[in-house]
């Protein structure tokens, strides 16, 4: 006599075709089979043990979304009822996972929910079984879709023939439509003779590979013409009849009429654009040709002004260390002014030649960390005057990518002008950080300084402008000029907001890089 048979009911349960949840009277799952996880993208020990809507929520994004009302007023019948209800067909979006985006997937459901009964009629557990039918919903919607839009293409071109016939016949635009199923010409515009120099009536009952204009254009790219639904070329060279070339751009639209399949060939003169973007192309070059030497003159300018300026700051100094005490405190005094002069000249040559050299260097993209750097510049800042009493705030974590030799100096030069400009403060306060400002990063460095009139902004970064005395703070007005150039480089932008004697805080963003 055979053994009895063991049934694994979990298992079966597990693995049946179709789609299965065990709940709680209180919505909670239970239970779910290998077939609903798949269809419904969900994993069994992510699912379990909670409730069947904190699972599966209406998507947010669908305004028209019932399923859940619809869902709990079908369960809620079943536990009223203790008998199975059958729902109708319902839209039910389902979240993908986190990996895949965790958006919504559009899918349609035939659910019914049945309840399992105890020894006394109660609801113990409610059987939650859906037969996925989104591809039946979404093909019956699209054949009736394209039923109704070919009704409607029908019916137009019935009702709007004269109004088609002027649009066909006047259009700039050449325009060609081709029989599908033989490739050949069955209507041709005015406008083909102005652009390829064929009358309407050469071309009828042609296939395109026999005219010389579209010898140039492959087999394979004629035959997607009259194959797919739309075909779209940017750029593509046909021939005059004459035979010079002509640059078009191509568009093609299969459509069905009278049981016939039709493709419309749209053909657009883009000669004159590509002109304009050749001269457009040839500009730029030019004028980065251009730019590229007006800095090397820049730069060769200023480097040979050093030389005569080190003759005359040594010549006085010569003077005033041998002839000193032949002259009088006046002669002493313009020697000196001499010399402070053609030392700050000095200065100014050095700044224009750092100007020069951050266009001309070769930019490097890597990952920048802003706070290190800003840490680093303000230790050697306190190390330059350690009497003076400075409060750094750096923002941890300040992070960006760019070319880090560049955006060193830019925060150099911020940070910089900040510890000069509160350098009358009994407690200097200097904040480097980062904002978010209409869902861009927006790194900013601020201080309790001088501050200056905004009333004067707009020469803020132009070079050897400055806000302020040289008398009382020292420099040359190249730093600022020198921070917008490499943030300019960095496809970002710079600006500032201040007051007099509030403070200054100077903006910038780094974009992505050229």
């Amino acid at each position: 006599m055979n053994a009895p048979l063991t049934l694994n009911f979990r298992a079966l349960f597990e693995s049946t075709p179709d789609l299965y949840l065990v709940l709680t009277p209180d919505f909670t799952i239970v239970a779910v089979n290998d077939a609903y996880l798949a269809a419904t993208m969900t994993q069994r020990e992510a699912i379990l043990n909670r409730g069947l809507f904190d699972v599966f929520p209406d998507d947010p994004n669908d305004t028209a979304a019932n399923g859940t009302r619809n869902l709990r007023a079908s369960l809620n019948r079943v536990l009223q009822q203790r008998c199975a209800d059958k729902m109708a067909l319902q839209k039910y979006n389902i979240r993908r996972p986190d990996a895949d985006g965790g958006d919504f997937e559009e899918r349609y459901w035939s659910p019914t929910n049945s309840p399992v009964l105890g020894q006394e009629g109660e609801v113990l557990y409610i059987i939650h079984r859906v037969e996925d039918v989104t591809a039946l919903v979404q093909a019956q919607v699209s054949q009736q879709e394209d039923k109704q839009r070919l009704s409607r293409v029908e019916e137009a071109l019935s009702l709007s023939e004269i109004r088609y016939r002027r649009w066909f016949e006047t259009a700039q635009d050449g325009i060609l439509i081709l029989d599908a199923a033989t490739g050949r010409v069955v209507e041709a515009n005015p406008a083909l003779k102005n652009l390829l120099g064929y009358a309407p009536q050469e071309l009828l009952g042609k296939e395109l590979g026999q005219l010389e204009s579209f010898q140039s254009i492959a087999t394979t790219q004629l035959m997607e013409w009259h194959q797919k639904d739309c075909v779209h070329y940017a750029d593509i060279s046909l021939q005059h009849k004459d035979g010079h070339a002509i640059e078009v751009e191509f568009v093609s639209n299969a459509y069905s009429l009278d049981g016939l399949r039709l493709v419309h060939c749209n053909f657009r003169d883009i000669s004159e654009r590509k002109t304009a973007d050749k001269l457009i192309r040839k500009l730029n070059a030019d004028l980065k040709e251009h730019a590229t030497e007006m800095e090397a003159f820049s730069y060769s300018v200023s480097h040979d002004l050093r030389a005569p300026l080190r003759g005359i700051d040594g010549w006085s100094l010569a003077l005033l260390e041998d002839y000193a005490d032949q002259m009088d405190e006046r002669s002493r005094n313009y020697l000196q002014l001499i010399r402070s002069e053609t030392q700050h000249m000095g200065h100014l040559i050095d700044d224009l030649l750092q100007l020069a050299r951050m266009t001309q260097s070769k930019m490097d993209s890597h990952k920048v960390d802003l706070s290190a750097l800003a840490q680093s510049i303000a230790a050697n800042l306190q190390t330059s005057a350690p009497d003076r009493a400075v409060e750094f705030l750096i923002q941890p974590d300040l992070q960006t990518v760019g070319d880090p030799g560049l955006l060193q100096a830019a925060l150099t030069n911020l940070l910089e002008n900040s510890w000069k400009f509160t350098g009358k403060q009994p407690l200097a306060r200097i904040e480097c950080g980062r904002m978010n400002k209409d869902g861009a990063q927006v790194f900013f460095v601020r201080d309790n300084g001088v501050g200056f009139d905004l009333a004067y902004a707009a020469k803020l970064f132009a070079p050897f402008q400055r806000m302020h005395p040289t008398s009382e703070f020292p420099g040359t007005g190249i730093g600022l000029a020198t921070v917008q150039r490499i943030i300019r480089c960095h496809n970002g932008r710079v600006w500032a907001e201040a007051k007099a004697n509030q403070g200054a805080t100077f903006y910038f963003t780094v974009g992505a890089m050229p």
